[in-house]
């Protein structure tokens, strides 16, 4: 276990890298700090990593009661972050991932982290969710709404669809609408859910999106 003043790393195996991750972290956490606009958490993040893919499948499997796929590398849950070691993600679809994309994805788990503490569990919609920790996390490099190819209904009943979606989603949220509907957004499920026919008609006709806009 390694601990540091944000951070509280464990692992199953011994690896090399793990005091850099912690200090690259500690470097990172200032994106999720400065958008929530705080200085520090109540708790230090808990983050557990596991250095084999059929452990963590395991461990997925025993707390969502499905199988992940070669995608899922990591996830929060119950206060804390389980993670795929980066030595594995040779057996997963993040094969070609860099050093500086497994920070940013777990930077998206830490503000998964940070986010649910901020609103105390409350949250909000999925689509809002996942659009905030990709946006966070850093995970796109280019906006392209000509890209936004989901529906409304999918976004309302949470379902799991591609991930730019809730990108685009949330960035156009967060370009379009002051700060304080923003943080509307993130911490009240039910205003989400009264406004985001809105919010996605607005997409579809700014950007003249060729979609059938469902209810």
């Amino acid at each position: 276990m390694i601990e540091s003043k944000n951070f509280i790393i464990k692992c199953d195996v011994y690896e090399e890298y793990l005091n850099d991750l912690i200090n690259d972290l500690e470097k990172n956490i200032s994106r999720i700090f400065d958008f929530f606009n705080i200085d520090k958490i109540d708790n230090k993040i808990n983050i557990e990593i596991i250095s084999k893919k059929e452990k963590f499948d395991e461990l997925f499997f025993d707390i969502h009661k499905f199988k992940p796929d070669l995608n899922s590398i990591g996830f929060y849950h119950d206060n804390r972050i389980i993670y795929l070691s980066f030595s594995d993600f040779k057996n997963t679809n993040h094969i070609n991932d860099t050093y500086e994309d497994y920070i940013n994805v777990l930077i998206h788990e830490c503000t998964h982290y940070v986010h649910s503490q901020y609103t105390n569990n409350k949250m909000s919609l999925r689509c809002i969710n996942e659009g905030l920790a990709l946006f966070i996390g850093h995970q796109y490099s280019e906006i392209d709404y000509n890209k936004f190819n989901c529906k409304l209904d999918s976004l309302l009943n949470q379902e799991n669809i591609d991930y730019y979606n809730y990108y685009l989603l949330f960035n156009f949220i967060y370009e379009n609408y002051d700060k304080e509907t923003v943080f509307k957004f993130i911490s009240d499920k039910e205003y989400t859910i009264n406004n985001l026919e809105k919010v996605y008609k607005d997409i579809v006709n700014k950007y003249n999106i060729n979609l059938a806009i469902t209810k």
